[in-house]
């Protein structure tokens, strides 16, 4: 069922948040992170915005999918939320993956060049009211793409925090509505809460408690100990939330929490459910010499992959890990004072910061832009031991392991090349300086002084095509009725997400001959030793225009059908010389004619 807006008018929704984004920021992001604990919680804070949008009628909760296409955690939420209200769940949108909208904002593009679209899976029953769950409401890009899915009038909004670029979204009105005290309501349930549970409270605790704001709100659970594996997730996806981490712990591979769900649906692996909550709540596990197998599957399913290292502080109680943290902090404190002290009496003039790590540190190199490369190393696959691929982390973060050339193996081997060789072959964009977000924005004119009107990068939806799911870029020059698309290159992709090219770079290099652009045809030259004359560009009896060209003192190539696009930059744009066209089209007839007349040569000399 399709969803038609009416002409000159936006349509209008109701939504409901329990407060502004900067208030419950904090539980966002452990809503985000699919923490049980900040799940239950938000449902608790938003379960009367519920009540209020679906009071006399019937309604079903419906979960947002995120950026890959599913609902993750706001399934999750609505299920706890209709512990709470009595209202069912119905995972009804299913969607395919697109670029997050925060990975948009951090590049400096505008949410409107992300394209996002959603299906139902099951219709929506007449007479039932959806009421739509997700944990912001930022721009109103994605919950719009749901509301037209749903298709229904009616359509509402539940959201546990909101900003107010909604109100910029140029197709839809949502109106807030107002859910009285919700916020403050809450808070002193919390409190009553917390003194029932606690009545040997003393004074100082009771103050503390009052103090408590909506993201601070007491939880039954226990938390991790320091230090546990458990604690050192959060931590990491704290930093890194767009990310599914994977601890390495001995033989395994491990994914905890609501990345352990992620791994278990794209992999079709079993879910674990440890006793111990400093071993996660949830648990995905597969053998390390299944990572080449199972690394490329995460990867098509959307999702980065960061793999760690667990620090291994196993048997030490939570106030001697406390302890065991500060003393520890404290030492390399003083460690690095003395150091630079040091280094100031030789003259130096910066000191060398050495940290101690379980093993031996990794070389490092500082790209351009001042990010560090950390732990670069090449690896053998455990499966086919003749493959050999290169991995680093850069800035913390890892890089997806890139299949090495075998004559990059064996340099590797001899050690004739060093990290920072391959990391310019294999990561190229990670090294090159990046453009400033000015200098992106303003590069907007092509060399022959045309303007781009509209350029974006967008992933093919469309599973009748053929190249369905790859990505495409997308661009409209000024004087074109309809823009042009292509698939991208790797290398333009990286280039493109890493910024270090510009929209004009882009569509030069993928546009320029249909363009017409001089630029575009200095590529194609003659080889220098290449002894070549007579360019003829004729038209045949059948309509088709041709070149060929002497080579030597007596072969001739063959005659090629040139396209229309080079026809008209050769006859109307005249942006490409005949020794262009001649290079494009015939270059490997004049390499075929003079390695013939090399041989002939060799001949005669015997």
């Amino acid at each position: 069922m399709s969803f038609i807006m009416p002409e000159n008018k936006k349509q209008e929704h109701l939504f409901a948040s329990v407060a502004g984004y900067r208030k419950v920021q904090s539980l966002a992001h452990k809503l985000k992170r699919g923490e049980q604990s900040g799940i239950r919680e938000a449902a608790a804070l938003m379960a009367d915005a519920v009540r209020t949008l679906g009071a006399g009628r019937s309604a079903v909760l419906v979960p947002i999918p995120g950026h890959t296409g599913r609902a993750t955690y706001t399934k999750d939420l609505c299920d706890e939320i209709g512990k709470l209200t009595a209202i069912p769940t119905a995972d009804l949108l299913q969607g395919t993956h697109h670029l997050p909208l925060y990975e948009a904002k951090k590049n400096d593009m505008k949410p409107e060049g992300i394209r996002i679209t959603y299906t139902l899976r099951q219709s929506l029953p007449e007479g039932q009211t959806a009421i739509l769950v997700d944990n912001v409401l930022d721009t109103g890009h994605t919950a719009w793409a749901a509301v037209k899915a749903i298709g229904r009038a009616d359509t509402r909004l539940a959201v546990l925090g909101n900003t107010r670029h909604y109100t910029l979204n140029n197709e839809v009105n949502f109106t807030q509505i107002s859910v009285e005290n919700m916020v403050n309501k809450k808070q002193v349930e919390v409190k009553q809460r917390t003194t029932v549970q606690g009545m040997s409270q003393t004074a100082p605790e009771e103050k503390a408690a009052r103090q408590n704001t909506v993201t601070n709100t007491p939880s039954k659970e226990k938390m991790p100990t320091p230090g546990s594996l458990s604690a050192q997730y959060m931590d990491l996806k704290e930093r890194h939330p767009d990310s599914v981490i994977l601890f390495r712990q001995g033989d395994f591979y491990k994914a905890l929490n609501s990345d352990a769900a992620k791994v278990s649906e794209a992999l079709g692996i079993a879910l674990i459910h440890p006793q111990n909550p400093d071993n996660g709540h949830l648990v995905a596990g597969f053998p390390h010499h299944a990572l080449d197998t199972y690394l490329p599957k995460l990867i098509r399913a959307g999702y980065r992959i960061a793999i760690a290292d667990p620090i291994q502080k196993k048997d030490i109680p939570q106030k001697e890990a406390i302890e065991a943290d500060k003393k520890e902090a404290a030492e390399k404190k003083t460690s690095k004072k003395n150091e630079k002290e040091k280094a100031q009496d030789k003259g130096e003039t910066k000191a060398s910061e050495k940290t101690q790590e379980q093993k031996p540190k990794a070389p490092q190199l500082v790209t351009v832009n001042g990010e560090k490369v950390t732990h670069a190393h090449a690896f053998q696959s455990t499966k086919y031991p003749d493959t050999w691929y290169f991995t680093a982390r850069l800035e913390g973060k890892q890089l997806r392991p890139m299949v090495m050339n075998p004559a990059d193996v064996e340099a590797y081997k001899e050690k004739k090349v060093n990290f920072g060789d391959l990391m310019g072959k294999y990561y190229p964009t990670k090294m090159e300086k990046k453009v400033t977000p000015e200098q992106y924005k303003s590069d907007m004119i092509l060399s022959d002084g045309r303007k781009i009107e509209k350029m974006n990068v967008f992933k093919e939806k469309d599973e009748n095509r053929e190249d369905f799911g790859k990505y495409k870029l997308f661009a409209k020059v000024e004087d074109q009725e309809k823009g042009m698309a292509k698939v991208m290159t790797t290398e333009d992709l990286n280039a493109f997400f890493d910024r270090v090219t510009t929209p004009r770079q882009l569509v030069e290099k993928n546009f320029g001959e249909r363009l017409n652009l001089a630029s575009a045809y200095e590529k194609y030259k003659l080889p220098e030793e290449a002894k070549v004359s007579d360019i003829r560009i004729t038209k045949d009896k059948d309509g088709e225009w041709r070149v060929s060209a002497k080579v030597g003192d007596n072969a001739r190539t063959d005659k090629k059908v040139i396209s229309n696009t080079d026809r008209y930059s050769f006859f109307q744009a005249k942006t490409v010389t005949r020794e262009q066209l001649a290079a494009k089209y015939l270059s490997a007839d004049i390499e075929k004619a003079m390695g013939q007349k090399q041989e002939k040569k060799a001949g005669l000399k015997m």
